[in-house]
C-alpha cells in the first residue's frame, strides 16, 4: 500500500545529490542531469528498467523515522522486493543489470561484503539482508516492516537488533546466526558511528 495517494517528482538543477525526499511529504527531488541521463539510458536500452536511483528514492517514502536504523540501507533493502514482485530489472551502473536473483552478488562485487566493505556500508548491508531473503523469503521481511514497534528512543544498533529479532520471529529461523561474527561486528561498528 502506498503511503500517499499521489507522488510528485521534481527535478532541480542545483541539487548536489542524485535525489532526496523529506519524510512525510510525497515529493521525490532528483538532480536534473541525473534524471535526464537516466531516462535517455532507459529509452535506449528498451527494457523494463525502472531506474535504481528512482526506486531508491521512492522507497524512502515508506521509511518510518522512529525505527530507521539506516535509511540508505533500508531504501536499498526495499528494491529487491520490487524486483522480485514485479520482475523488473534495474541497472546499478551502465552495464550491470540487477534482478532479484543477482542483486546481493552484484552489490557485493561493487561494495564488498560486510566483513570487507570497499564501498558503501548501506549497500553491503542491503546485500546481506537480500541474501538472507534467499533463505527466509520475503514474507518475514514484509511482516517486519508492517509490524515494527515504535522504538523512537533506541539507538541505531538497538533498532537493527530488533529488526533482526523480528525477522527471526516471523521466519522461525535464527537470522542472527546468518551473520558471521565479522559481519555482525561490522554492522554494529558502522551503526555506532
Amino acid at each position: 500500500l502506498m503511503p500517499f495517494p499521489t507522488i510528485e517528482f521534481r527535478t532541480h538543477t542545483n541539487c548536489n545529490n542524485w535525489g532526496y525526499i523529506y519524510y512525510s511529504k510525497p515529493v521525490v527531488h532528483i538532480n536534473n542531469k541525473c534524471m535526464i541521463d537516466e531516462v535517455i539510458r532507459m529509452r535506449r536500452q528498451k527494457i523494463r528498467d525502472v531506474s535504481f536511483g528512482s526506486l531508491h528514492e521512492l522507497s524512502h517514502l515508506f521509511d518510518k523515522p522512529d525505527w530507521n536504523f539506516d535509511g540508505e540501507a533500508l531504501a536499498n533493502i526495499k528494491i529487491p522486493f520490487i524486483l522480485y514482485e514485479q520482475g523488473f530489472k534495474v541497472y546499478l551502473n551502465k552495464d550491470v543489470e540487477l534482478n532479484y536473483y543477482n542483486y546481493a552478488d552484484e552489490l557485493y562485487k561493487e561494495h564488498g561484503r560486510l566483513d570487507n566493505i570497499k564501498g558503501l556500508f548501506c549497500s553491503s548491508l542491503a546485500a546481506k539482508i537480500t541474501e538472507i531473503t534467499y533463505t527466509i523469503g520475503w514474507e518475514p521481511v514484509s511482516k517486519t516492516f508492517k509490524n515494527f514497534p515504535n522504538i523512537n528512543s533506541q539507538s541505531k544498533v538497538e533498532k537493527f537488533e530488533i529488526f533482526i529479532q523480528k525477522l527471526t520471529e516471523y521466519s522461525n529461523k535464527d537470522v542472527f546466526k546468518m551473520f558471521t561474527d565479522a559481519e555482525w561486528d561490522s554492522v554494529i561498528s558502522n551503526l555506532s558511528k
